[in-house]
């Protein structure tokens, strides 16, 4: 049986420390590939490879794809910004640590990062999560 709150919706926001971080990451990599000693045909695919990973990365960690996710006794469902429904994960594959939780595998996994949820709401997830689903 589940818990009558598991039909509350959680938002899910942008995750703009992340996000920094990737761009912080993309410029140094972007730097590297720049003094390296390769030709310079190389380097610019290289550089061009980085920004267009980390564009993507940093994008949609600022603009999620998702307008929250749904505790339920099938496991996550994830409820898209365009008003579908992606079919229930279930969470018997998932990693959880205070900053981080993924649950799902191949293309229908999902990760969240802590900012991304509101305190209680990433608690309420990881302990979801650690214990399986509703049981």
């Amino acid at each position: 049986m589940k818990p009558a709150a598991s039909a509350r919706i959680l938002p899910v926001g942008p995750a703009r420390k992340v996000a920094c971080l990737v761009v912080v990451l993309t410029l140094l990599a972007i730097a590297a590939v720049t003094v390296s000693g390769l030709t310079l045909l190389i380097r610019i695919l290289l550089v061009a490879v980085a920004l267009a990973y980390g564009w993507r990365v940093a994008h949609c960690l600022l603009w999620p794809t998702l307008r929250g996710i749904s505790l339920t006794a099938e496991g996550v469902r994830i409820i898209q910004h365009s008003g579908g429904d992606q079919p229930t994960v279930r969470v018997a594959a998932c990693f959880v640590c205070p900053w981080f939780v993924s649950f799902g595998s191949g293309l229908s996994g999902f990760g969240l990062f802590r900012e991304q949820l509101a305190d209680d709401d990433f608690r309420r997830l990881s302990v979801f999560l650690r214990h399986g689903g509703w049981h």
